[in-house]
């Protein structure tokens, strides 16, 4: 008798992107704020940082 397989977990990794809480917060305060500029000093962090935060879409 055959073991079942299972989904690999590469397969899952397609349709699943983590966001951490530093990416949801850096958003949140993009749109506060209305610029990435504004973000950064209220995040306390440079700006291209504030940038790399949010995932742009590859479509």
């Amino acid at each position: 008798m055959k073991p079942k397989r299972s989904a690999k977990p590469s397969d899952d990794r397609r349709y699943f992107k983590e966001v951490r809480f530093r990416q949801i917060r850096a958003l949140f305060e993009i749109a506060k704020h209305g610029t990435f500029a504004a973000a950064s000093r209220s995040l306390g962090m440079a700006t291209p940082s504030v940038w790399r935060q949010v995932p742009l879409c590859d479509a």
